[in-house]
């Protein structure tokens, strides 16, 4: 293959080197073709494929390539020398060596020598003259006799020898102070050696060198990427960030870690910066680790010029995970507070910041002081306080930024407040803000000043702590002091108690009682309690006691003996539930009318209250010789309303309680010697008990009697609690007795007067017929025979006529008087103004000729008989008409609601009636006045009091004599 037939890339590199000539590196290549360092490797390795060039690994991970010797691009030539190899003579060929090699050495820009294998000079080019200070002389003569050579060199000059294999080093020469680049072929003759100077690039990597250690020793990622966008270095911590290796990252590509959007933002990036001459640009995004998990990072990215001319990036990348997370915690911190002062309850709340400045301010303290929140957000206490209130806090102010927490108190707005001063924060060991708590204390310093007098008084009442202990504990449970008497048997010495283990001077009980209190109390927690030792009650108090601070350093305890004083509390409590149940029973027997009923929760009431077992009722039989218990609590099923006791038996307590006159108390039944047990008692186990009559006791009812299985004392205030039940159950018992004779007496009474409206119904119709024939008589008598009559005898006429009219109109007042409650209508809602037009109507004649004037209110609707209450209304206007007196008669007809009620009054100005005959007038047949002064029946108001009273009313009547008279009466209200 000739070399016009390979690419323009690959005779641009190919045009690099001399056949024969010395090798060179990638990274020479690559400076001189203008292309990266990966495409230059991909064109060497093509050649090399290709036969044109050769290549071996030099230290470690090196590489160099070279043109081997005789190398041409002619097919011809080719041909020549490969035919010439086989048949030139011995002279010739050396002759075509000679002039290869002179050809070669003119070529060589380089230091070029050969040396015999006795390691003598053989030729020289000029530059190798130059650079080792020698001249043509130097041909035959040693190396080492005539050049400086270091232990590396002359090692790498037997090793090629020996081996036979090419040897690549690099050395320093120090007579001229220089770095060199050897590359040492071996032959049949000798060696051949090349040499280039590299100081300059030796710098380059000292300084490499030096920036990588010092890459290495950031802990922050680095990385520098070509202008491909493929990553040439990385430091260690780059590579723990991301999770690969080094070998992993070098050569690949930054989308590995990233997305594509990032690459672009950081060229975008990068050109800005090149555009504004600025070093670094700034990014935040997400780094993808070799796990396939995500870390938040910052890069900063800068242009880096490559070796090869190219620009690309390094930058540094930092995980900002910490960060993140502890913005995060600020961000949610300062929610936490800004909810904090919008919402605080008692008192306000502000947070600042570095600069004193209020940042949020909130709490019910504001409005009552009057502050605008408003005014103090965004404002520092340098623009808001008083100088002389600023110079008193503002040291707690910055103390509190520097992670300080204080309490003091000040005096603004005519109120004392109490105030806290404390760090925000810290996130991160940073106070991100202060905070200021104020509390309103102006009440409870006054308070305090009141509880320390009475400090001061209770001190000396500590000195004689009467009936128990003071004691005073450490945080270790040692007693410090104590005053007073211990409780239980407790027999210790204060001298015993002082530094001893609170466990090892009490005694067990005792001690398993009190510690935890103890140890509650030195947690802050303070506590109470009554505990009963030895049949003897104490009250306990554990109360902490807090230094200056406010930290808890020890404990106090005081124990008293109350046992009277709960001996008083259980029997005022006692008595307060016998008085209770005295009402509530007081009450229940006033609403109920089951004796029955009132009898069981009278028992279950006496057991409940006296904790007893058993509670009965005993009824007396008529004949006095049995009690029947009728209701009771406690008793076997069946007993109740079965059982019976003896009332006459000697042995009997039943019997005994009804012979005395006083409740018998039984303390032990098996004891008593007054009576034995019935047989009801001792077989439910009785011991003791109290019992009592009910009712007069020389006309008792039965016996109320409350037992128990225990033996037990019972106080008088039991006894008297025992005795008043049982007077309501007699009260109860009379009432009921007398409920049921009065409904006896109603009873008879009602058919009574349904007798009487039977035989006034039955006497006034039967009396209608005799009555209208006599009218009848009298008056055709009249007619025909008046003028026969003389004087005497048209008188005793008109007497004998006017006699029978009016005894008609009373037997109709009467017949309508008792049909009253069988004739008239169902009740229902009636319009009192219709109803009263009605009545006028019925009077329109006595009206007209009376001239009366009647004057009515706008009158309500009531529930009633319109018939009946038209009937009320004209009864009462005719009698207003007819004792009107001289004057025309005047009537006022109103009404006045009064509850579920209306009252209705006709008031005249008539001739009045005298006080002591306003309830005789509502009687049947009672009239105050002779007939010949004024007409009635004297049955009109006695059937308008009957018709009220039948509408569940009352009428009445209230006048002076010659003041006229008001007429009352009540109807039930109702809705229209």
């Amino acid at each position: 293959m000739t070399s016009a037939s390979l690419t323009e890339s690959l005779q641009e590199v190919l045009a690099l080197f001399d056949a024969g000539g010395a090798p060179l590196t990638t990274t020479e290549v690559t400076e001189q073709v203008s292309c990266g360092r990966r495409s230059a490797d991909e064109r060497l390795e093509r050649l090399v494929d290709h036969g044109w060039l050769e290549t071996k690994t030099v230290g470690g991970s090196g590489r160099v390539w070279w043109r081997p010797a005789g190398a041409d691009d002619s097919e011809e030539k080719e041909s020549e020398r490969r035919q010439g190899t086989q048949t030139a003579r011995p002279d010739r060929q050396r002759d075509e060596l000679e002039r290869e090699l002179d050809e070669v050495l003119e070529r060589i820009s380089d230091g070029f020598y050969a040396l015999d294998e006795n390691l003598r000079f053989l030729v020289l080019n000029s530059h190798a003259m130059d650079v080792l200070g020698l001249d043509e002389s130097a041909i035959g003569t040693d190396i080492r006799d005539i050049v400086t050579l270091t232990d590396p060199f002359e090692n790498a000059l037997s090793n090629a020898l020996e081996t036979q294999e090419p040897v690549v080093l690099e050395d320093y020469y120090d007579p001229v102070d220089r770095w060199f680049h050897n590359a040492i072929y071996p032959s049949e003759s000798g060696l051949s050696v090349y040499f280039r100077e590299i100081t300059n690039q030796k710098k380059r990597e000292r300084k490499l060198q030096r920036y990588e250690r010092t890459i290495e020793t950031i802990w922050d990622g680095v990385a520098t990427l070509d202008d491909d966008d493929r990553f040439v270095m990385v430091n260690e911590a780059f590579c723990e960030m991301t999770g690969y290796e080094r070998e992993e990252l070098q050569g690949a590509p930054a989308t590995l870690v990233h997305d594509e959007t990032i690459t672009e933002r950081a060229t975008a990036t990068t050109e800005d910066s090149l555009g504004d001459e600025r070093e670094y640009v700034s990014l935040e995004f997400e780094l993808e680790t070799a796990s396939g998990e995500t870390i938040p990072v910052e890069g900063r990215f800068g242009p880096y010029e490559l070796e090869d001319g190219s620009v690309g990036r390094t930058g540094v990348v930092r995980d900002v995970t910490e960060r993140k997370e502890r913005e995060r915690a600020l961000e949610e911190s300062e929610r936490r507070y800004r909810t904090l002062v919008e919402h605080f309850p008692n008192g306000a709340v502000g947070l600042f910041d570095k600069d004193l400045k209020y940042t949020a301010i909130g709490g019910r303290l504001l409005d009552d002081i009057g502050v605008d929140k408003e005014d103090r957000i965004g404002n520092s206490v340098y623009e808001i306080y008083p100088d002389t209130l600023l110079e008193e806090v503002e040291p707690y102010f910055e103390a509190a930024l520097d992670g300080e927490s204080n309490s003091f108190e000040v005096e603004f707005h005519d109120r004392c407040f109490h105030a806290y001063t404390l760090p925000v924060g810290p996130v991160d060991d940073e106070i991100f803000r202060g905070m200021l708590v104020v509390q309103d204390v102006t009440e409870r310093r006054e308070y305090e000043r009141q509880l320390e007098e009475y400090r001061r008084w209770t001190e000396t009442l500590i000195e004689n702590f009467p009936n128990g202990v003071v004691a005073l504990v450490d945080e270790n449970l040692h007693y410090v002091t104590f005053g007073g008497t211990p409780e239980g048997d407790v027999d210790i010495s204060r001298d015993e108690l002082e530094d001893s283990p609170v466990y090892e001077v009490l005694p067990q009980r005792i001690a398993d009682t009190v510690v935890p209190h103890y140890e509650a109390a030195l947690d802050g927690d303070p506590s109470e309690f009554e505990e009963t030792i030895d049949d003897r009650v104490y009250q306990f108090r554990f109360v902490p006691v807090r230094d200056d601070d406010g930290d808890v350093f020890a404990a106090t305890a005081m124990s008293q003996e109350i046992t009277e004083r709960k001996e008083r509390e259980r029997a005022l409590g006692q008595r307060a539930r016998q008085q209770q149940a005295v009402a509530d029973l007081g009450q229940f027997a006033l609403e109920t009318d089951d004796l029955d009923e009132l009898m069981h929760e009278t028992a279950q009431q006496v057991a409940d209250v006296l904790d007893n077992e058993y509670c009965k009722v005993l009824d007396l039989r008529p004949d006095k010789r049995e009690l029947l218990l009728r209701e009771g609590v406690g008793w076997h099923d069946g007993i109740v309303g079965n059982a019976t006791v003896s009332a006459v038996e000697a042995d009997s307590q039943a019997a005994y309680t009804l012979a005395n006159d006083h409740p018998i108390v039984v303390e032990d039944l098996r004891a008593e010697s007054r009576f034995g047990g019935p047989e009801l008692l001792r077989n439910h186990d009785v011991r003791s008990g109290i019992s009592t009559v009910i009712g007069p006791f020389d006309d008792a009812w039965g016996i109320l009697g409350t037992h128990d299985t225990d033996r037990r004392s019972f106080t008088e205030q039991d006894v008297s609690f025992v005795q008043s039940v049982a007077n309501i159950l007699a009260e109860a018992i009379e009432r009921h007795r007398y409920q049921q004779e009065l409904e006896e007496l109603v009873r008879d009474l009602e058919e009574s007067n349904e007798r009487l409206e039977r035989f006034a119904y039955a006497a006034s119709h039967d009396l209608q017929e005799p009555l209208r024939m006599i009218s009848s008589y009298l008056q055709l008598i009249d007619r025909r025979y008046r003028d026969a009559f003389d004087e005497d005898g048209t008188e005793f006429l008109e007497f004998a006529i006017d006699g029978a009219d009016r005894m008609r109109n009373m037997i109709d007042g009467l017949l309508a008087y008792s049909r009253v409650e069988t004739q008239g209508e169902p009740f229902e809602s009636a319009d009192l103004n219709d109803v009263l037009d009605a009545a006028r109507d019925d009077l329109r004649i006595r009206i007209e000729e009376s001239d009366a004037e009647i004057a009515a209110d706008d009158l309500p609707h009531v529930k009633g008989d319109a018939g009946q209450l038209r009937q009320v209304f004209q009864n009462l206007l005719s009698n207003a008409i007819e004792y009107s007196g001289e004057q025309p008669p005047r009537i006022d007809v109103t009404a006045e609601r009064e509850g579920n009620d209306w009252i209705v009054s006709v008031h005249d100005d008539g001739i009045g009636i005298e006080p002591d005959e306003q309830e005789r007038i509502f009687e049947v047949f009672e009239r105050l006045h002779a007939h010949e002064e004024h007409r009635g029946t004297g049955i009109g108001l006695a059937l308008c009091q009957r018709i009220v009273e039948r509408h569940d009313g009352e009428i009445w009547v209230d006048s002076e004599p010659g003041d006229g008279a008001t007429f009352r009466f009540r109807l039930p209200a109702t809705e229209p």
